[in-house]
């Protein structure tokens, strides 16, 4: 299992999240789905080691807390808004900076990376360009196809198709039905468009499951 979580429990306030049971498999494309404030973020951020939760959390048979460097290149975190993720003066920058820091050059060329990229998620033309001359629309691919660029065994999505046009999400869809062994978590509003992409689904619902297909 890529992803193991029993009895998660993470308080903040009056909000609290509890999630018994979840397990994900290397490949499976799951909806993470609820309201604003249901805990769809915070779940992802539990996965990611962020929180002081209590309960099993365990990414790559690892848990986050304890080997967040060792899980760390393994797993991607495509955040709501693109602004918070795109920081290099370039998009090719933006697209290298995670290859170059985990150490993949020693394996892989740039022009490579940038090449396998654009073969899930065509950016080719946006690449010499600076982040803030973009469209919301191209920020949004671009942090998807930096989010690709080191092959992260575990994908997780954030919203991934706010203020994005019909024509955008349909090409959205493709490229997420296109990535192969790859565990890929969509937290989302938009529940018909990413009950198309995944066949399971969580429900959330003030910080606990209310629908859980397995």
């Amino acid at each position: 299992m890529d992803i193991v979580v029993k009895n998660l429990h993470f308080k903040r306030g009056s909000f609290s999240l509890d999630i018994k049971e979840f397990t994900a498999r290397r490949g499976e494309r799951i909806a993470v789905l609820g309201l604003n404030g249901s805990g769809k973020t915070t779940f992802f951020d539990c996965l990611l080691g962020l929180h002081n939760y209590e309960g099993e959390v365990r990414i790559l048979d690892k848990c986050p807390k304890k080997y967040f460097k060792q899980i760390n290149p393994h797993i991607a975190y495509c955040m709501q808004n693109p602004d918070d993720q795109l920081f290099c003066l370039t998009v090719r920058d933006d697209i290298l900076f995670a290859p170059r820091n985990f150490g993949l050059l020693k394996e892989h060329t740039e022009d490579s990376i940038i090449s396998s990229t654009n073969e899930l998620i065509d950016v080719s033309s946006l690449l010499e360009k600076a982040p803030y001359e973009l469209s919301y629309g191209e920020k949004k691919r671009c942090v998807i196809a930096s989010c690709l660029s080191y092959s992260p065994k575990i994908l997780l999505l954030d919203e991934p198709t706010a203020m994005l046009d019909h024509e955008q999400k349909d090409n959205l869809r493709k490229v997420i039905l296109g990535i192969k062994d790859t565990t890929i978590l969509i937290a989302s509003h938009d529940y018909e468009w990413v009950r198309s992409i995944c066949p399971r689904e969580l429900m959330l619902k003030d910080g606990a499951p209310v629908l859980h297909n397995l």
